[in-house]
Parts: C-alpha cells; sequence; structure tokens
C-alpha cells in the first residue's frame, strides 16, 4: 500500500516538472519570437507554423533550410540542424560581420551571402556539398577555406559560366582538396589585394583538371580592382609542387607555406 501511494506521488511529482518546463519552454519561445515581432527580417515568420524562430533565425520545419535572419546581426552561429542555406537568407545584411556555419549544412543557395560588405569571417563545415553562384559576391574576407568535399555550382548562361566566388574580396583563398577540383571559368573574378599579397592554397596536389584562363587573366590585371596573388601549397606536398624547385606554376609564381601560415589555416 506503501509503495502504491509512493508510486502514485512520484508520478505526479514528474507530470508537474514535465507540466512546468513545458511552460517555461513555451514561455521562452513566446518571449524570444516577441523580440524580434518588429524585426522587418523576421516578423512574417513568427506567426507561421511552418516556420520556427531560433536564435534568431526563421528556419522552415520541413527542409531545415535557414530563410532569413535578423536585420541587425552581426556574428552569427548557424543552429544545429539546418542543412541548407537559402537564397534570401543573408542577401545585404550590411551589419554582418561573422558566420559559423554548423556540421550538418549540405549547401548554400544562389547570392546567400551577396553583398554582405562587412562579412569578413565565415567557417564552412565539412558537411557542406555544394556552394551555388554568387554565393559570396561582395563580401570581403580575409580567409576563406573551401571544404574538402564541397562543389562549387555554378550558373549555366546562355553564354557564360557564372562563377560561385565572382565578386568576392579574398586575401587567403583555400582550397582543402584538389582531387575532382571544379572550378568554372569565371573564377579569375575573385578579387585580391591590389598591394599582391593575395595567396590562392591547394591543399593537396596540383589539380589535374582546371582551367587557368581566369586565373592568368586575373593576374595580368584584367580583373577591376585585383592584384597580383601567390599559388601556395603545403610543405608536405613540395614533391608534386615542386620536384626540381620551380617557383612557377602555368606561368604564375608558387611557393611552399611557411610552417606559421599553415599553422594559422590549420
Amino acid at each position: 500500500m506503501r509503495y502504491s501511494v509512493r508510486k502514485k506521488s512520484l508520478s505526479l511529482v514528474l507530470f508537474i516538472c514535465m507540466v512546468f518546463c513545458s511552460g517555461i519552454s513555451n514561455t521562452s519561445r513566446a518571449e524570444e519570437e516577441s523580440d524580434y515581432s518588429s524585426d522587418e527580417e523576421l516578423a512574417v515568420y513568427i506567426d507561421d507554423p511552418d516556420y520556427r524562430i531560433e536564435d534568431g533565425m526563421a528556419i522552415e520545419i520541413v527542409t531545415n533550410t535557414l530563410v532569413s535572419c535578423r536585420a541587425d546581426a552581426r556574428a552569427v552561429i548557424i543552429p544545429t540542424g539546418v542543412e541548407a542555406i537559402s537564397s534570401t537568407a543573408f542577401i545585404e545584411c550590411d551589419q554582418l560581420e561573422s558566420v559559423i556555419v554548423s556540421e550538418g549544412v549540405k549547401r548554400i543557395e544562389p547570392s546567400a551571402f551577396e553583398r554582405c560588405k562587412n562579412l569578413t569571417s565565415i567557417v564552412l563545415p565539412t558537411t557542406l556539398k555544394e556552394v551555388c553562384y554568387y554565393a559570396f559576391s561582395g563580401c570581403n574576407f580575409d580567409t576563406l577555406i573551401i571544404p574538402r568535399n564541397t562543389r562549387l555550382q555554378p550558373n549555366l548562361g546562355q553564354s557564360e559560366w557564372y562563377g560561385v566566388l565572382d565578386g568576392c574580396k579574398v586575401k587567403t583563398l583555400v582550397f582543402c582538396g584538389t582531387d575532382g577540383l571544379f572550378l568554372p571559368t569565371t573564377f579569375g573574378n575573385i578579387k585580391f589585394p591590389a598591394d599582391g599579397s593575395g595567396q590562392l592554397v591547394f591543399w593537396g596536389n596540383p589539380p589535374e583538371y582546371f582551367d587557368l584562363a581566369g586565373l592568368q587573366f586575373n593576374y595580368k590585371g584584367g580583373e577591376v580592382e585585383s592584384g597580383t596573388f601567390t599559388i601556395c601549397y603545403p610543405a608536405e606536398y613540395a614533391d608534386a609542387w615542386a620536384p626540381n624547385g620551380e617557383t612557377e606554376w602555368n606561368g604564375l609564381p608558387m611557393r611552399a607555406l611557411t610552417r606559421k601560415e599553415e599553422r594559422k589555416l590549420i
């Protein structure tokens, strides 16, 4: 009898705790949503059951796609569970300065970060499979690292390939893998610093299939506001890049990274 009473009492306590915790959760969510009710980027999603608001971002529930971010965002960490970043997510987000794209994100859609002029830092996950055209146009990165298995997806127009990295300003651009590397012909439209301090780093052997026309065009000053750059590689790949001490690759200057530079990138 006593055991039965204790069991009922325990069940009642657990039930109360569940109700209390649920109330806190709902209140917290309501408070978060009310905080963004006046935000022009998020207001439209607050009462829509197809979306949830998390950390100042609107996420489509069915597809786990991030579709919008609060207007005043400066430093953003993409919430866990997001699988894609849509074309409308951050476009022209003027105050955005840094982004960490969490593991699990597989696709960044066209123009997702276009014209985020103050965006200087972005960390991409190893799960990222695709980055589409104009994704970073108008951004201004110190270092942009493209993960090993990430494919750059251009837009096939009637007369040209529109590059994924067109209009992107970057000092050090790193490709973590060179096997099966695919870059559109307008790759040369990347803007390296005018002072010639730009670095294009291939973390692996020299790519076998690579259209150099855009790179050479860019290096010769063909792209407005872009300076010369150096092809760089880790010291462990020196035998593949410079077996006889070469300092050029297809007419472009190249060298091994210093240990300090490698540590910074790692």
